[in-house]
């Protein structure tokens, strides 16, 4: 059975506002230019919507090798990757390196995100960051919590949509996911009993399901939360976490491992196995 490649979905920024691609190429961090930058406090931990739900509506855009901010009421920055000496930053229990961007960057991001302390850092990719081997295997990624991938499915958005419209609760989109590939073609959830996506050489094996937090109740349009804090408990009913019922699940935590380089595209019908 093939399924389709409906969007696909970069966020330069960690828990920054992504930008929607045609096209995209497949590496082992993941999609090129995922996740290469993150804000983090005054210690080095990581900082994202889970606290600072406002992050959403900071665009990002990439023109060249410059990555472009920008913020109603902030106006916008234009960055490259800084050289330099990397210091040490934070990804929940997983210890990189980043390069810090200048001080007036950093003022630019403290206004726009509202905190006093924090800092623009640039993975160091002279020193990778390995997954969790025991879940994904012998791979890497940037600034990703776990795994270089997220896949979702349609159906499985629809199905979500159509159980929050039975509870008269307005629908969401799949913004609040925050994907890399959505897919088309198989039945709501269905993805967690696929084992990969293959088209020629390129191989991206789905490893296991992604449990959502609270950012899946923020508005990704508009930095806000739903006061309900719809849709997680929504989620949790028709598809918790097969050892924890009341934890939702949306999408697949995925890793590429054949075909670094190739591209991937909208539209692309891609096997299933």
């Amino acid at each position: 059975m093939p399924v389709t490649i409906e969007q696909l979905w970069i966020y330069p920024v960690k828990s920054l506002a992504g930008i929607q691609l045609s096209s995209a190429e497949l590496g082992v961090a993941g999609l090129k230019g995922d996740r290469e930058w993150m804000i983090v406090d005054d210690k080095g931990v990581f900082l994202t919507q889970r606290k600072l739900p406002r992050m959403a509506t900071i665009k990002t855009a990439l023109r060249g090798d410059q990555l472009i901010l920008s913020c109603k009421g902030d106006g916008d920055i234009a960055l490259t990757p800084p050289a330099g000496d990397s210091e040490p930053v934070q990804v929940w229990s997983s210890h990189c390196r980043g390069l810090a961007a200048d001080a007036e960057i950093n003022r630019w991001i403290c206004q726009a995100i509202g905190v006093d302390k924090a800092k623009l850092v640039y993975f160091d990719k002279r020193q990778p960051r390995p997954v969790d081997p025991e879940r994904f295997g012998p791979y890497h990624t940037h600034f990703a919590d776990g795994s270089p991938y997220l896949v979702t499915n349609l159906a499985s958005l629809q199905a979500l949509n159509l159980h929050l419209l039975q509870s008269n609760i307005p629908p969401v989109n799949i913004l609040r996911f925050r994907s890399n590939i959505v897919i088309s073609g198989l039945p709501a959830f269905a993805e967690h009993n696929t084992q990969v996506l293959r088209k020629g050489s390129a191989v991206i094996a789905l490893k296991d399901r992604c449990q959502r937090c609270s950012v899946i109740t923020v508005d990704q349009r508009t930095g806000i939360p739903s006061p309900e804090q719809y849709p997680f408990q929504a989620l949790a009913q028709i598809n918790g976490m097969p050892d924890k019922p009341k934890a939702p699940v949306f999408g697949v935590n995925s890793v590429l491992t054949d075909g670094a380089g190739t591209t991937i595209r909208c539209g692309e019908q891609w096997e299933i196995g």
